[in-house]
C-alpha cells in the first residue's frame, strides 16, 4: 500500500513535505469566507449603530459614523468576504430595525431581514473592490458610490421595492442638512454621508507599517462641502419659513383609528366612522380641507348608500372639502384602495386608487400556488391598482394625493408635483403593527424628504400616527401624538415652482455612480499586491 504522504518524488527533500503541510495547515486556519472574527465584529458594529441611528432609538447622529466599521471590515479582502460582512451588518440591521414583522411569524420576519441585508451586502461586495483602487480619491468616492448603488437598487426593485431605513432618512429632523435634498433626493444625500465616512477611513493612519499612507486631502475637502451645504441648506430652510403669503387653506388631519374593536363587523365600521366624523365636527370649523387616513371608513363605500351619505354629510355641515379613505368595490369583483373626495355640497370632487400596492399586504402574488402562505395572516382578497395619478381641486390649488407606502417613493411625488400638485397629501394606515412606534415613524421618516425635494407643504393623516403638517423645508410645523385620537390643525400654502431634483430625478446619481465604479475598475491594483499593502 502506498503512503500518500511521501508518494512525492520530491518528499523529504529540502523539508519540502514539512512545507506543504504547514501550507496546508494555514489555509485549513483561515476564515472558511475569507471573513477574519475582527471583520466579523466590525460589520456586526455597524448593524448595530445603524440600528440605534433609526427608531426607536432615533439617535440620527449616529448614522454619519455607522457605516465606518463595516467600510473598514471590506477594505483589503476578498469580493465574498466583502459580500459577507455586508450581509451580516445588513441583515443585523434590518432584523433589529424590523422587528415588528414578528408578529406574522419568524419566517417572515428573518426572510424580510435577510433580503434587504442582501443590498448592503452589495455595498460590501462593491466597496471591497473600489479600495483596492490606486488613486485616494477613487477609492473613497467608489465607496460612497458603493453604497448609493445599494440603496438605488434597493428601492428600484420593482414590487420588492422598499426604502424605510435609508441612511438619509435618519437625518428627518435634522432640517439644514436635509435642504441638500432638494438638489440631490434623499439617495444623493445618502451617498454623501457615505463618502464622508469613507474619507475618513481613508485619512486614519493603518495600524500596519506597509499599509498605504493616510491621505486627508478627500477628508477636507469634504468637511468644507458639509460646512457649506449645511450653512446653505439653514438659509434656505429659513427662507422657506418665511414664504407664507397668502392664500392658503385651512387644513384637519383626523388620526382617530386604534381602541377596543366592537364585537361585530357592522358595529366596528359603525364605530369607527362615527369616531372620525365627531372629531371632524369638532376641530373642522372654519377648515378648507379635511383629511381622513387610509381605510378610515373600514368598508367598501359604495356598497352601503347610508354609510357614503353619513361621511358626506361631514362637507356639507362644516362647508369644506373632504378627502375620506375608504375602500370602493367594482366589477368584476375588484376591489380598490380609495381615497374619496367630497365637496361642500356633498359632490365628488375626485377619487384617487392606490397604485402602488404593498406586496403580501393588499396582494399575493400566485396565491393558489404559494399555499404555505395561508398559514400566516394576510388578508383573504387582493386589492387592485389604480391607474392614473388624480389632482383634487381645493380653494382653485391642485392637492395629490398618495396612499401609505406611495410616500416611500420619491419618483410618485416629483412625478404628481410636474402634473402640477401645489399641496402633497399623504394618507396611511399603520394601525396594524399596533401600540409599537418603530413602524410609525420609520414610515413616517420618507415624508418630510417628498416635501423638501418637492419644495411642497405635506400633510400626513396617518390612523394611530404619525399625524403632521410638514414644511416644504422638511419641517415637522404640527404633530400629534402617536396612538391617540387627535387631529391636527393648521395652514399650509400652494406653492409653484420645481427644485432641482424634481425636474431631473435620480438620473444624474445613477450617472456618476455608474462613472465611478467602472473608474474605479479601470484603476485597481492586483488582489494580491492590495491585500499587502491595506489593513
Amino acid at each position: 500500500m502506498v503512503n500518500r504522504e511521501v508518494s512525492s518524488p520530491l518528499a523529504g527533500v529540502g523539508g519540502y513535505g514539512s512545507a506543504s503541510r504547514s501550507r496546508s495547515a494555514l489555509r485549513r486556519r483561515r476564515p472558511r469566507l475569507g471573513l477574519a472574527p475582527w471583520r466579523a465584529f466590525l460589520a456586526l458594529a455597524s448593524g448595530l449603530l445603524l440600528t440605534w441611528a433609526f427608531p426607536p432609538k432615533d439617535a440620527g447622529w449616529i448614522a454619519w459614523l455607522a457605516l465606518i466599521p463595516l467600510t473598514v471590515a471590506v477594505r483589503g479582502v476578498r469580493l465574498r468576504a466583502g459580500f459577507v460582512a455586508g450581509l451580516l451588518a445588513g441583515t443585523v440591521f434590518f432584523a433589529l430595525s424590523f422587528l415588528y414583522i414578528r408578529q406574522f411569524g419568524l419566517f417572515p420576519w428573518l426572510a424580510l431581514a435577510v433580503f434587504q441585508g442582501l443590498f448592503v451586502a452589495v455595498f460590501g461586495f462593491l466597496a471591497s473592490l473600489m479600495w483596492r483602487c490606486r488613486q485616494p480619491w477613487l477609492r473613497v468616492s467608489g465607496v460612497a458610490g458603493a453604497w448609493a448603488a445599494g440603496e438605488l437598487l434597493r428601492g428600484y426593485c420593482g414590487a420588492l421595492g422598499f426604502t424605510f431605513c435609508d441612511l438619509a432618512y435618519s437625518q428627518y429632523r435634522a432640517v439644514a442638512i436635509m435642504q441638500v435634498a432638494s438638489l440631490v433626493g434623499h439617495y444623493g444625500l445618502g451617498f454623501i454621508m457615505a463618502l464622508s465616512g469613507a474619507a475618513l477611513v481613508e485619512a486614519v493612519p493603518r495600524p500596519s507599517r506597509r499599509g498605504r499612507a493616510p491621505t486627508g486631502a478627500p477628508l477636507i475637502i469634504v468637511g468644507l462641502g458639509l460646512v457649506v451645504a449645511v450653512a446653505w441648506g439653514q438659509r434656505r430652510a429659513v427662507r422657506i419659513d418665511a414664504d407664507v403669503q397668502p392664500p392658503a387653506i385651512g387644513v384637519v388631519a383626523v388620526q382617530a383609528s386604534g381602541g377596543p374593536e366592537p364585537p361585530t363587523e357592522q358595529a366596528y365600521v359603525q364605530e369607527v366612522t362615527r369616531r372620525y366624523i365627531a372629531r371632524s365636527m369638532a376641530d373642522g370649523r372654519g377648515a378648507d380641507l379635511i383629511v381622513w387616513p387610509e381605510t378610515a371608513v373600514p368598508a367598501r363605500i359604495n356598497e352601503s348608500a347610508a354609510l357614503a351619505d353619513w361621511v358626506r354629510s361631514v362637507p356639507v355641515r362644516l362647508r369644506c372639502a373632504l378627502l375620506a379613505g375608504a375602500a370602493e368595490a367594482a366589477p368584476g369583483d375588484v376591489t380598490y384602495n380609495t381615497l374619496w373626495g367630497y365637496g361642500p355640497k356633498g359632490e365628488s370632487i375626485g377619487r384617487y386608487r392606490k397604485q402602488q400596492l404593498v406586496i403580501f399586504g393588499e396582494y399575493v402574488p400566485w396565491r393558489d400556488t404559494l399555499r404555505f402562505l395561508k398559514r400566516y395572516p394576510i388578508r383573504d382578497f387582493d386589492y387592485s391598482p389604480g391607474q392614473e395619478d388624480v389632482l383634487i381641486p381645493v380653494k382653485g390649488f391642485g392637492v395629490a394625493p398618495m396612499i401609505c407606502f406611495e410616500s416611500i417613493f420619491p419618483d410618485i411625488s416629483r412625478r404628481l408635483v410636474r402634473e402640477g400638485a401645489t399641496v402633497l397629501v399623504v394618507a396611511t394606515s399603520d394601525s396594524w403593527v399596533g401600540a409599537a412606534p418603530a413602524e410609525l415613524w420609520q414610515h413616517a421618516q420618507a415624508s418630510p424628504f417628498r416635501a423638501v425635494e418637492n419644495g411642497r407643504w405635506l400633510i400626513r393623516a396617518a390612523s394611530t400616527g404619525v399625524t403632521c403638517l410638514i414644511s416644504p423645508n422638511g419641517r415637522l410645523a404640527k404633530e400629534a401624538p402617536i396612538n391617540a385620537v387627535a387631529s391636527v390643525r393648521g395652514f399650509v400654502w400652494p406653492r409653484s415652482g420645481m427644485a432641482l431634483y424634481t425636474m431631473v430625478g435620480d438620473w444624474p446619481l445613477v450617472a456618476l455612480v455608474s462613472l465611478l465604479l467602472l473608474a474605479g475598475v479601470r484603476d485597481l491594483r492586483p488582489f494580491g499586491r492590495t491585500r499587502r499593502s491595506a489593513a
